[in-house]
């Protein structure tokens, strides 16, 4: 299910003109979180992931990504929100999933990147 997901993504980052190394990057970034984190740990359908970034980017993605940097946390959160963009554009999602996602990453990312920071350097 989720490579049909991914497989629509990139058509909607093709479509909006991205260069293949972009979409790449986009891609693997949301199939980690849909893989190794929504399906496999927390085990729910994917529209729920837009409610458990905070939980990842927050905290497991800090943890169990090796070398992980605010640069990072700031990169995987443009593809999250992007990937629930188009899931939105395509009808998996509803407008507000799509809100509370965006909401919570104006209202955390910096604190995220702050955390990332310390559990770096500690």
């Amino acid at each position: 299910e989720n490579e049909a997901y991914l497989e629509e993504f990139g058509t909607w980052m093709e479509d909006a003109g991205l260069k293949k190394g972009a979409i790449s990057v986009h891609t693997d970034t949301v199939n980690h979180f849909l893989t190794t984190f929504v399906s496999h740990y927390i085990q729910v359908p994917m529209h729920f992931g837009a409610y458990l970034v905070r939980a990842y980017l927050g905290s497991y993605y800090i943890r169990k990504v090796f070398g992980v940097t605010p640069a990072d946390i700031k990169s995987v959160a443009k593809s999250l929100t992007e990937f629930y963009e188009c899931m939105l554009d395509v009808g998996h999602i509803e407008q507000g999933d799509y809100d509370y996602l965006v909401k919570d990453i104006e209202d955390h990312l910096d604190e995220w990147c702050d955390l990332c920071d310390k559990y770096v350097h500690s």
